[in-house]
């Protein structure tokens, strides 16, 4: 028998399973694993930064999720960067099997693009994948871009931060966070329980909010300037549970906020602006602000929303829901009784929802002005 010399095909197999190893490993992009539901990444609505993926073999499927208002018009994006592959993608159901759409409408090289309204509120799953006939060995060039938007002319702000288990400290993953400048602005938190929402609030006063499944949700009072991005981290409390009692330094805030006035003199025909004067809180400290107004008359009221004046019963401190920095923007007449007026501004933290019988735990601030 033939004996056959293996001293040059080792260097020349070695070479070829490095080569075939290097193209795997090389071409897996940072997001993976995600070939499966369970393993989805989540992506940002309306970040202007693409994700950029690869399919680095013909077998690869790559899942991502988002959580869809149904209010909104959403259009989903693939834009191939690489010539040698053919990206399809489906979109399914919260369950990740219901299958919505499939989109595979043209050709290699070519973006593939969907509008779609969702029917209810949720996340939403995607697949994406190469059909690029088999034929085809020359696999190099498997980039692809992928975006989820609601095709609307932003110029986007940014809250993010980090949500954590108030208890344990561990991350959570899954939480909705949104704000009440536009809850259509909604994003949802990774693994390691990092969040990013982009937002297109004006500058002012916002509630943030989280919800998560089996933890009760935190509303938290958080001044957004425009078009800049802002750090808040937030702790939840699982259900049924009750909040670790705070100590004197996790109460103490301390940094000024308080009511400006325009003038501190005001005559019939003038314009009367309130608005909030606020500091940034520490990232992980939140607040709920709460606005009030005693008259020279002995009457007092609440205000909850720009120029929205609610005479206070004492068993009940509604919480300020409205927008922007502005309190009060109204022009004086005779319906103003004349004399001296007290602006108050209450801070309370975020985890007491009782602030009536904890008043002792809150900040106060007043303002003065007069009417004459």
């Amino acid at each position: 028998m033939k004996k056959v010399n293996f001293a040059g095909f080792w260097p020349v197999a070695l070479i070829l399973l490095m080569l075939t190893h290097q193209q795997v490993v090389a071409f897996s992009d940072i997001f993976e694993p995600d070939d499966s539901v369970e393993q989805a990444n989540i992506i940002v609505i309306d970040d202007n930064k693409r994700q950029q993926h690869t399919l680095h073999s013909r077998e690869d499927e790559d899942w991502f999720k988002f959580y869809a208002r149904s209010k909104n018009s959403y259009e989903i994006t693939i834009n191939p960067v690489g010539s040698h592959i053919d990206v399809a993608f489906e979109l399914y159901e919260s369950d990740g099997i219901t299958l919505i759409k499939e989109v595979n409408k043209l050709f290699k090289g070519k973006k593939e693009f969907l509008k779609w309204s969702p029917p209810s509120d949720g996340i939403y799953y995607v697949k994406v994948s190469d059909t690029a006939p088999e034929s085809e060995n020359c696999r190099l060039n498997i980039q692809y871009q992928l975006q989820v938007s609601r095709g609307i002319a932003l110029e986007p702000g940014q809250v993010q931060g980090i949500v954590t288990d108030v208890r344990s400290g561990k991350p959570l993953e899954g939480a909705i966070v949104y704000t009440n400048c536009n809850d259509n602005d909604t994003s949802i938190s990774f693994e390691d329980g990092n969040y990013r929402l982009i937002h297109n609030c004006p500058s002012g006063l916002y509630e943030l909010t989280i919800e998560a499944i089996g933890y009760r949700s935190l509303t938290c009072h958080t001044p957004i300037p425009e078009i800049v991005s802002i750090q808040r981290d937030m702790a939840l409390l699982p259900d049924g549970d009750s909040y670790p009692a705070l100590t004197p330094a996790q109460l103490a805030f301390r940094n000024g906020d308080t009511l400006r006035v325009s003038q501190p003199v005001y005559h019939n025909g003038e314009q009367l602006k309130v608005e909030f004067q606020l500091y940034r809180l520490p990232p992980n400290r939140c607040a709920r602000y709460y606005v009030g107004i005693a008259y020279p008359d002995g009457r007092f009221f609440i205000l909850t929303e720009l120029n929205q004046f609610e005479l206070f019963d004492w068993k009940y401190l509604p919480l300020w829901k409205g927008i922007k920095n502005t309190v009060i923007d109204k022009p004086i007449d005779n319906n103003w009784p004349r004399g001296d007026y007290q602006l108050y501004l209450l801070r309370m933290p975020a985890s007491i929802e009782d602030p009536m019988n904890h008043l002792d735990d809150g900040e106060l601030n007043v303002t003065t002005f007069r009417v004459e």
